[in-house]
């Protein structure tokens, strides 16, 4: 028995899959926290790819970074539970694929970041110049949560599950 086949048969998964109302409530949590989480991230990399600029970077990055780190945990419990329940259909579908490299990345770019951005503020006592680079890679980051966002909606229509 291969591991999507024993992890399809088990009961936690069957539970999910069978239920009425499980699935569903674990969507919508998992599309709201994503929804502040691209939406917190997506505010701080307009902030420093330059848009508001009167708000200082050193105040308002600490204050949204929180709850994008919460909703992130959000994300991933309720994704793994959800991906739980369907396995077999998730485990062969591009659009996941894409999603979870994708998020992979974008994860990758905002905990460098993050923490680098934490570094020079406890180093520095003015706002973070942010480089040309930086600029476009917030861009990047922004342009990648699209994609993520589109490639979630498209495991519907592709190969799969809602």
């Amino acid at each position: 028995m291969s591991f999507i086949e024993w992890l399809h048969a088990t009961g936690y998964a069957t539970v999910i899959r069978e239920s009425l109302i499980i699935y569903p409530y674990l969507q919508v949590i998992h599309i709201v926290a994503l929804s502040f989480l691209a939406g917190s991230l997506t505010v701080v990399s307009l902030r420093v790819a330059g848009l508001g600029s009167r708000i200082p970077a050193r105040d308002l990055i600490p204050t949204v970074m929180p709850l994008a780190w919460a909703s992130l945990v959000v994300v991933v419990l309720t994704g793994t539970h959800m991906a739980v329940g369907f396995f077999e259909v998730f485990a062969v579908n591009d659009p996941m694929k894409i999603k979870l490299a994708l998020l992979a990345v974008v994860l990758i770019y905002t905990a460098r970041f993050h923490y680098r951005f934490n570094r020079e503020l406890l180093l520095g006592s003015g706002d973070p110049v942010f480089t040309g680079r930086d600029k476009a890679l917030a861009i990047g980051a922004i342009v990648i949560w699209t994609l993520i966002i589109t490639m979630g909606k498209l495991l519907a229509y592709i190969q799969g599950k809602d």
